[in-house]
C-alpha cells in the first residue's frame, strides 16, 4: 500500500474530480482548461499531454511495478478513481481491490487486468481528451509507452532477484506483442513506442513532442523533458 503514494496514489483524502466525469467532453474540456491554469500551460493542447504524462505515471507505472515486486496489483477502476486538487489520484479505502496474479493463470489475468486498465480507462479518457483539446493521439500514447520505458528501466537498475529480472521482460514483451483488444481499439497504440535496454539506450529520445518545453513555468534546469526529440536551443 505505501507503494502506492510513492505513484502519487492516496486512499485517505476524498475530494478529487471522479475520473469518470472526465469522460464526459463538458467536464473534460472545464478540467483541462483549470489545468491550463495549474501548470502555466498556454493552450489547452499543452495541459492535455501534461496531464496524460501525470496519469500514466500514477495508473500506470504503479501497475507495471507492484506486478515485477509484489505480484499483487491494485485494481484502478475508472469508476472509483477521483483526481485531487494536489494532482494525486484518490481511491477510497474500502474501494481498494488487490489482486494476486499467479503464474499458473497469469495471461488470463493480465488480459483482465490491462483491458480494465486501458480499455475501459485509458482510452476511453484519451478519446475524449484528444475530442477537447485537438492533440494527437500519438501523443498521449507515446506518453504512456515513455512512462512504461522509463519504470522498467529504473527496475532492472535496482537489486531484482533473477524472478523479478526475467518478469520484467516477460511483462514488456506482453505489452509490446499485446493486440489492440486489450486498448478497445484495432491496434496496439504504444508497440512503436516501446523500448528496453540496448534499443532504449541508442534510441532514447521520443518520436512525438509530449510539449513541455511549451510550459510557461518549469524546472530551471530542465527546459525540454529528458527524451524530447526536439534539437536544443
Amino acid at each position: 500500500m505505501n507503494d502506492l503514494q510513492n505513484f502519487k496514489i492516496e486512499y485517505h483524502v476524498m475530494n478529487g474530480v471522479p475520473v469518470k466525469n472526465l469522460l464526459q467532453e463538458t467536464t473534460c474540456r472545464q478540467f483541462l482548461q483549470k489545468q491550463m491554469k495549474n501548470w502555466h500551460a498556454p493552450h489547452i493542447v499543452v495541459a492535455a499531454s501534461m496531464f496524460a504524462k501525470r496519469y500514466a505515471y500514477m495508473a500506470v507505472s504503479s501497475t507495471l511495478f507492484s506486478l515485477v515486486q509484489h505480484q499483487t496489483v491494485c485494481c484502478l477502476t475508472v469508476d472509483k478513481l477521483l483526481y485531487g486538487e494536489n494532482h494525486m489520484l484518490q481511491i477510497p479505502l474500502d474501494e481498494i481491490n488487490l489482486l494476486q496474479i499467479k503464474d499458473e493463470n497469469r495471461e488470463k489475468q493480465y488480459e483482465t487486468l490491462f483491458s480494465r486498465l486501458f480499455a475501459e480507462q485509458i482510452t476511453p479518457l484519451f478519446e475524449v481528451m484528444q475530442k477537447v483539446s485537438k492533440i494527437k493521439s500519438s501523443v498521449l500514447w507515446e506518453n504512456i509507452a515513455v512512462r512504461i520505458n522509463s519504470i522498467y528501466q529504473k527496475l532492472l537498475a535496482q537489486d531484482l532477484t533473477d524472478k523479478q529480472k526475467k518478469q520484467v521482460y516477460q511483462d514488456f514483451i506482453y505489452l509490446k506483442n499485446a493486440n489492440g483488444a486489450i486498448f478497445g481499439l484495432r491496434e496496439n497504440p504504444i508497440r512503436d513506442y516501446l523500448k528496453i535496454d540496448q534499443e532504449l539506450e541508442k534510441r532514447p529520445c521520443r518520436v512525438t513532442c509530449c510539449l513541455f518545453h511549451r510550459l510557461e513555468k518549469k524546472n530551471e534546469d530542465l527546459t525540454y523533458c529528458k527524451v524530447c526529440p526536439l534539437p536544443k536551443k
